[in-house]
């Protein structure tokens, strides 16, 4: 480390003990205060191959971020698992599923609060089962265990196992998890839609609403507690059209719950704020739940069917196809652009949101060709205050009290991430150059002065 670079530490360590730059004192002279969720960013994104998606985004904080997605020479791929270590995204090992059968898939990711993280899945087996659903745990740094689900057996004879396909995860806590997805029959009728629930020791497979002949799936769930969770999804009769599914979880047992008459296709995601809030998105339709039924909403010409986030009543994200977002107000739809725009005869998909904060989301996804051809990209973009820069204590003003976490992000990265989680350390490349140095201090001092 240069004498330089340490000098200048050195003198913005005096200038947070005394409060000066520049001859300014700052503690009586301007901030800059930021305007809460600004704009969109687009971030790095992993794409190693060709052929590269992202499904699912979830982590603990900005700064402890995973993708679930696919990689490879040609479509599918390969499943792959990226975290975001500082500003550049490194893979993680898959679980190793073997001992469960062959040809494993991995559909869902989720965060815990403790910093674990689960994936869920299903690996092929034989005959009767045919695939086998487990959940596997990320603890510290390594896969700790991956747990097979066993179902009920067929309530008809021969009352044989059956297996299932896991779509999403909700953990509400280590001992309150939730997967959800596809099952085989009971033995007669058609598919269950399948909900499965750990309680620190086991999994334990419960009833659900079987309403069709044919199919019953689940394809996404969210909650906003252990007595209020939406599960979404599509069915089916035999010879009949796929409508929507829903069914709620309100701590006793779960209920099917139809959406409103003409609507057609599944439904691919749900954001829950409250029992008497929630929202579902899919092909061309949007609805909403006001504690009593699900009613139709206009969605925005150009919306992404894939993914939807709330934070508030008032405050709603869904992605557009071409680029850019569209915000509800509680009112109407905004319109909201990113720096992104897919290249002609190419579109935007957003697969998923996570949030930290109402002014700190996540989207994840693919820019994909109209005609399905390669190549593919992942693409990673996040709603944050434009003016965040210089705003290493993430309170949304540039002052002194941020000079103690900015000499922290230079010097020691892991130290400054584990003292502000909520905090990205990118506010720290203050030249926007895309790392973190000692050519940012110059233009940081600059921030404090008003320059």
């Amino acid at each position: 480390m240069n004498s330089d670079f340490l000098n200048k530490v050195r003198n913005l360590r005096i200038v947070s003990r005394l409060g000066w730059v520049s001859g300014l004192c700052l503690l009586s002279g301007p901030s800059f205060a930021s305007v809460p969720c600004g704009d969109w960013h687009t971030a790095a994104s992993p794409n190693p191959e060709t052929v590269n998606r992202a499904l699912h985004i979830t982590g603990r904080n900005s700064n402890d971020l995973w993708l679930l997605g696919s990689a490879g020479p040609a479509y599918p791929g390969t499943a792959m698992i990226w975290q975001r270590q500082d500003t550049a995204w490194v893979t993680i090992p898959l679980p190793d599923t073997s001992p469960l059968g062959t040809l494993p898939s991995f559909n869902a990711i989720a965060q815990l609060a403790n910093g674990d993280k689960l994936l869920g899945g299903d690996a092929r087996t034989s005959y009767p089962v045919y695939n086998q659903p487990f959940v596997a745990l990320w603890s510290g740094a390594e896969w700790a265990e991956v747990m097979p689900i066993t179902l009920r057996p067929q309530d008809v004879y021969p009352y044989g196992p059956r297996g299932g396909l896991i779509a999403d995860l909700v953990a509400l806590d280590s001992n309150d998890i939730w997967a959800f997805g596809y099952a085989a029959s009971m033995g007669s009728g058609g598919g269950v839609p399948m909900a499965v629930h750990f309680d620190g020791s086991g999994w334990t497979e419960f009833e659900t609403p079987i309403v069709s002949n044919r199919t019953n799936e689940i394809i996404a769930a969210d909650a906003s507690g252990s007595n209020d969770i939406w599960a979404v999804g599509v069915q089916r009769d035999i010879g009949g059209a796929y409508v929507p599914y829903t069914m709620h979880w309100g701590g006793e047992m779960w209920t099917y719950h139809a959406v409103p008459n003409g609507l057609s296709g599944s439904l691919d995601a749900v954001t829950v704020i409250s029992p008497t809030d929630a929202w579902a998105i899919g092909a061309s339709m949007l609805i909403h739940w006001d504690g009593n039924s699900w009613q139709s909403m206009s969605l925005p010409t150009g919306a992404s069917s894939a993914a939807i986030e709330a934070v508030a009543a008032d405050d709603l994200w869904v992605a557009h196809m071409t680029g850019g977002y569209f915000h509800w107000d509680g009112v109407s739809w905004i319109y909201a652009p990113s720096p992104f725009t897919p290249p002609s005869g190419r579109f935007t998909q957003i697969r998923d949101f996570v949030q930290f904060g109402p002014c700190d989301i996540w989207a994840a996804g693919s820019v994909l060709a109209l005609d399905g051809s390669a190549p593919s990209t992942t693409i990673v973009e996040r709603l944050m205050d434009s003016t965040t820069p210089g705003d290493l204590n993430c309170d949304l003003i540039v002052n002194n009290f941020d000079i103690d976490p900015f000499v922290l992000a230079l010097t020691d990265p892991d130290a400054y991430m584990t003292s502000y989680p909520n905090c990205d350390i990118l506010a720290a490349d203050v030249n926007a150059d895309g790392v973190v140095n000692n050519f940012d201090i110059d233009p940081f001092v600059g921030l404090l002065a008003g320059e």
